[in-house]
């Protein structure tokens, strides 16, 4: 196996592009660059941001399209690394192979720590990368975008309260909850409950901050489905994030409780769990969504306890071989979460699962 990784050099970064790879169905992933660097304990590591600093220099890694994944990671100590009191870092990209390695492509960024963000702006130009601004300032500069926000339950009824709360406290803007002005997420009708003139209710309680001189935003939790969202009845969509599956064992009826399996749902959840765990106990079948309460793994396999049509879908009967799919769940107890980049969930086996990644933004 060999890959081709052509090289180019500016005044402040090398980029490194995958320009081919000799089998691409053999690799999984792909790290091209990669480079471990030694800090003092005390200095700063920015792990999203992807660059590492100390008073003198500073040294990064960055991404250059969609297809490619950087980031800087602490890396294992070893008892050389206390002894000199440094803490390793790792800076390197990856590319995998269910979105593309060839093309893949990402920069290596050095520069004296003062100078480090005139860099990361001359890259961000260079090779046409996002390059947000704020009343014309680039956003990592721009004062604004270091403001405080108030996040909070803002309604046509109380935003005149909410503005004086804003302005004594010195808060730059107000962030509205997605609960609070959405009915659910996913679908994101306003919500008439506390905005009854629907989007021209929102329009005049951000046109009033405005006035007051704050900035709105609505919270989006991007990744995330809510139960009851449309997205989700009377029938499922097909994109709906997807975790695990197993494979109905034998025909099953629109009342029955007991869901048999081939396969023992060994990876599906059995408990209540938060944070990075697998998460919920809803499946589907078809356009069916069912709600367990426990799994057997010892024969007969099977999901236990089941409720049938939950979520305002229909209970129907399932033939023997259908796929049992176990619907991601994260963070809390209400929402599902949809993958951001494709529907992958028929590209792997029965009896196996794969992680996901949901994420929310404001």
């Amino acid at each position: 196996m060999t890959a081709t990784v052509e090289v180019g050099e500016s005044a402040g970064w090398l980029t490194f592009e995958v320009a081919g790879l000799s089998d691409e169905t053999a690799v999984e992933e792909l790290v091209c660059p990669r480079l471990k660097v030694a800090m003092p304990w005390n200095r700063v590591l920015g792990v999203q941001a992807g660059v590492v600093r100390t008073d003198r220099f500073a040294i990064g890694c960055q991404t250059l399209n969609l297809q490619t994944d950087s980031r800087a990671q602490p890396a294992p100590l070893t008892r050389a690394d206390r002894e000199r009191k440094q803490r390793p870092v790792i800076l390197q990209a990856r590319a995998f192979r269910r979105f593309g390695i060839v093309g893949a492509r990402a920069a290596l960024l050095a520069a004296p720590t003062e100078r480090m963000l005139d860099v990361i702006e001359q890259l961000e130009l260079a090779e046409n990368l996002p390059h947000p601004t704020l009343d014309g300032v680039w956003a990592r500069r721009s004062p604004d975008a270091r403001r405080s926000y108030l996040f909070i339950d803002m309604t046509e009824a109380n935003a005149d309260e909410v503005i004086r709360i804003a302005k004594e406290l010195n808060f730059g803007y107000i962030m509205i909850y997605a609960s609070r002005w959405a009915k659910t997420r996913g679908s994101y009708v306003i919500n008439r409950d506390d905005f009854p003139h629907g989007l021209a209710g929102l329009k005049s309680v951000a046109d009033k901050a405005h006035a007051a001189g704050l900035k709105v935003g609505i919270h989006c939790l991007s990744g995330f489905i809510s139960k009851g969202d449309p997205l989700v009845h009377p029938k499922p969509h097909p994109g709906l994030g997807k975790d695990g599956r197993v494979t109905l064992a034998a025909d099953i009826g629109p009342d029955d409780t007991f869901i048999p399996t081939v396969e023992p749902p060994t990876d599906f959840p059995d408990d209540v769990a938060f944070g990075p765990d697998r998460q919920g106990f809803d499946v589907q079948i078809g356009e069916e969504i069912i709600t367990y309460r426990d799994v057997s793994t010892t024969s007969p396999f099977g999901l236990k306890g089941c409720r049938r049509g939950t979520r305002r879908t229909v209970a129907a009967a399932h033939r023997k071989g259908e796929t049992v799919w176990h619907l991601t769940q994260r963070s809390t107890l209400t929402t599902w979460s949809i993958p951001t980049r494709r529907n992958w969930s028929t590209s792997w086996p029965a009896g196996t699962r794969r992680s996901s990644t949901s994420a929310g933004s404001t």
